[in-house]
């Protein structure tokens, strides 16, 4: 499947491994099998950069699903007791408030959902037991 992104950049993907995305999944099951591997999907919502680590992390859940995040979040905040390491070091790559914004806006967009509950996630722990001027702070606003 090749995607194509808002910036203009065509990524070829593994069908199999962005079922994950329910946005893809719609598409791909209006298509014939062969007509798939050929057929453009637009992602006018995603930048290229986005899309490659978006990529990464659904090739990474393919083999290895996940583990769901509980709710509430554990007391101490450490995503590394209840997901897999990979997943943690995944979001922690995400340096920046404005880069992971990017990534849950196009995993909401891609309907990702377990990318989505991993980015907020990781927000929710940056968070946690601040005052409000340094949530604001750390949120950017």
């Amino acid at each position: 499947m090749i995607l194509e992104t808002r910036d203009g950049v065509r990524a070829t993907a593994d069908k199999n491994t962005m079922m994950i995305s329910n946005l893809l999944r719609t598409v791909a099951e209006s298509f014939e099998e062969d007509d798939m591997v050929e057929t453009e999907i637009p992602l006018p919502n995603v930048d290229g950069h986005v899309l490659d680590r978006i990529i990464e992390y659904c090739k990474y859940h393919y083999v290895e699903p996940m583990k769901t995040i509980p709710r509430p979040l554990p007391p101490d905040g450490k995503l590394s007791g209840v997901i897999q390491t990979w997943y943690v070091d995944f979001i922690e790559s995400f340096a920046t408030m404005e880069s992971l914004y990017e990534l849950i806006q196009a995993a909401h967009y891609m309907d990702i959902a377990p990318l989505q509950e991993l980015g907020c996630a990781r927000i929710a722990n940056l968070i946690r037991g601040k005052e409000p001027g340094e949530i604001k702070q750390i949120l950017g606003l």
